[in-house]
């Protein structure tokens, strides 16, 4: 019913919901007796699978991981390939949840070797743009791109459509992320037609905000708001409060621009409401960063603090360590505006540990030029410039549009002082 959308996938989630506490019991009595009894051993395996999107959406990373575990172990120990491949395929979903890129990687490596060598081309293109999702979490959006113009090269080839709006979506983004808006455009626009043609009104609405997106990043703020505008008209036609939230999420951040600041605070409001009601703790996490970022603009520094330190905290709560480490950098630069240049050290310092940890290296690479940043106000001029450098080289080589931002600033810094 779920996987069927609309009205269906409504009544789905709540079947789902009323029999959670049963489902909890039974996988928890297979998981217990599956060493000793087959036809345990058999549903331990099943149980994860059966339920695996909905699993996703409503427990977090560590309990389907521990689910898909337990179920390998029992698929490998019946010799069943099958049910192992398809517990491979979702592995690495849920440590993605986590930020674990890396981890993911090797799950949807493996399941790509799987489905290469079984010829099974549907999941070939599964697991190339998984691969792209994972590297694109990594910043490396060039090797991200490639893996998803693969997946759709097949997808167009076997004359899969459903999954082409995904992958045009993503291309649109990966390259939007290299600063090549024309590439971005192209694909947003297609993924539109592909929409409109269908008759898709979920997929026109996902269209148009992205397309708002790319206006935003040009600088056509009009363009922008009109499109994230007809994304929420789509959203409140057809009932979807997560796809209402993020078009006001992008509204206010459109607003912000703009420096209609009064304007984007309360779409920012009505968007953190709609996300308190659906227990959306990232969502939560995200707007009250940008409230921050507002507050910050205006120089209200004390109060971006405390809204910053609420999207850090929540972040932290979820296990979302992209954004922790995202508020502990936005944090750094707070305090570095109040010159308090010891407190935005540590706090460049958390986010560059996370960034390592998860392997994203363009947080990684902008956590070491703002810590070098910092320290060069400090006096420690060798270990500043050490770090500069090679955080902007860590940009460079992503071919990220903000390399060219930093190396001006970089210039003003040490460049103008060596003259």
């Amino acid at each position: 019913m779920y996987l069927h959308g609309g009205e269906e996938a409504i009544q789905g989630v709540r079947a789902f919901e009323q029999d959670w506490p049963n489902i909890q019991m039974g996988q928890a009595w297979s998981a217990h007796w599956m060493e000793r009894d087959e036809v345990a051993a058999n549903l331990c395996s099943l149980y994860p699978t059966s339920c695996m999107h909905l699993l996703n959406e409503m427990a977090r990373p560590e309990l389907p991981i521990r689910w898909l575990d337990q179920a390998l172990l029992c698929a490998k120990r019946q010799n069943d390939r099958g049910q192992e491949k398809r517990i491979v395929s979702f592995l690495g979903l849920p440590y993605l949840q986590l930020g674990d890129a890396p981890r993911a990687i090797q799950f949807f490596q493996e399941y790509l070797k799987m489905c290469v060598h079984e010829k099974d081309q549907l999941g070939e293109a599964a697991a190339l743009a998984n691969l792209g999702v994972a590297f694109a979490e990594l910043g490396e959006h060039l090797k991200s791109i490639q893996y998803y113009e693969s997946s759709l090269k097949i997808r167009e080839k076997v004359g899969e459509k459903m999954g082409q709006s995904t992958i045009l979506t993503n291309l649109g983004v990966g390259y939007l992320n290299l600063g090549n808006f024309a590439k971005a455009f192209e694909y947003h626009q297609r993924h539109l037609t592909i929409a409109r043609e269908a008759g898709n009104l979920y997929e026109e609405g996902i269209a148009w905000g992205n397309l708002g997106v790319v206006y935003y990043c040009q600088g056509d703020y009009n363009a922008a708001m009109e499109s994230h505008h007809r994304n929420l008209e789509i959203a409140r036609q057809l009932r979807n409060q997560r796809s209402e939230a993020n078009s006001l999420l992008n509204i206010g951040t459109v607003q912000y621009a703009q420096k209609n600041y009064a304007q984007a605070l309360d779409s920012f409001a009505e968007c953190l409401k709609l996300f308190v009601e659906l227990g959306d703790v990232f969502g939560e996490s995200n707007v009250l960063g940008n409230m921050a970022s507002v507050f910050a603009d205006q120089k209200e520094l004390v109060k971006a603090i405390e809204y910053y330190e609420s999207a850090y905290e929540l972040a932290r709560r979820s296990g979302d360590r992209q954004n922790i480490a995202a508020w502990s950098g936005n944090l750094g630069l707070v305090y570095a505006e109040l010159s308090n240049y010891t407190e935005a050290i540590k706090l460049y310092q958390e986010q560059l540990k996370i960034a390592r940890d998860i392997g994203d290296r363009y947080i990684e690479g902008v956590a070491l030029f703002n810590l070098g940043v910092a320290q060069k106000k400090l006096g420690q001029n060798k270990v500043a410039e050490r770090n500069c450098v090679a955080g902007l080289g860590m940009l460079k080589e992503m071919g990220h549009a903000n390399a060219a931002k930093m190396e001006r600033q970089f210039s003003r810094l040490f460049l103008a002082h060596s003259l």
